[in-house]
């Protein structure tokens, strides 16, 4: 858990709801809250729907359609699900991809090395 400073005026989180902070933004890949251990159900899972819920949470930004998607799929069943839709909105990031010679043109590819850690 990272505690922000109390001289902050918005957290912005990533993936992770803030549980110490009054005020935040909260942008996501797919799902949120993230519960790969924790019971759909559970008491953490019902809190931390809780706090996106609170009007503490100002915006739900979903970095793609999909997790849009992903998000209101598994609230669909939450009471809060209209108040989350209306804090919900799309932002893809932004890179700028410069515009570079092909580092690969020589290369053949005759041998593909594959490497898992």
């Amino acid at each position: 858990m990272i505690e922000p400073a109390l001289s902050v005026d918005v957290v912005h989180a990533f993936n992770r709801i803030p549980v110490n902070s009054s005020k935040f933004i909260i942008s996501f890949e797919s799902h949120l809250p993230r519960q790969f251990a924790l019971r759909k159900r559970g008491p953490m899972a019902r809190y931390l729907a809780s706090r996106i819920a609170n009007p503490g949470c100002r915006r739900i930004i979903a970095l793609s359609h999909f997790a849009r998607r992903c998000f209101l799929g598994q609230h669909a069943d939450n009471p809060n699900v209209s108040l989350l839709t209306e804090k919900l909105m799309v932002r893809h990031p932004n890179i700028v991809v410069p515009a570079v010679e092909d580092a690969m043109l020589e290369n053949t590819a005759e041998e593909l090395v594959l490497t898992f850690v």
